[in-house]
């Protein structure tokens, strides 16, 4: 059975909130199409995650997605589409990121 869109916003938060060395929040700006559902930083590093029930690339609204997830890729930060079918892999990531260097006191 596949896992319920909030069911999976509420497990991805929570691991995020978790996540040592991080800071994440969740995008309510309905105004600009195309923001990730969460921007997070993590041990200093850029993550952007945009949430989805299914791993569907017909998705209307996927191509302004995809479009600014590959330009925070290309400059450096980490842009994923996250879906219950992909999370451990995506999870494993997070993990390696947020112990990868010490953070620092601006």
């Amino acid at each position: 059975m596949a896992m319920l869109e909030k069911t999976f916003q509420k497990k991805v938060k929570t691991f995020l909130e978790s996540l040592p060395n991080t800071w994440c929040y969740k995008s309510n700006d309905i105004g600009t199409r195309g923001i990730p559902d969460y921007v997070v930083c993590t041990a200093g590093i850029f993550v952007a995650l945009e949430l989805k029930a299914k791993l569907d690339k017909r998705s209307r609204s996927r191509k302004l997605q995809e479009y600014n997830l590959n330009k925070i890729n290309k400059v450096g930060g980490y842009g994923f589409f996250c879906a219950p079918e992909n999370w451990d892999d995506v999870k494993e990531v997070l993990l390696n990121l947020s112990q990868k260097r010490e953070t620092h006191e601006g």
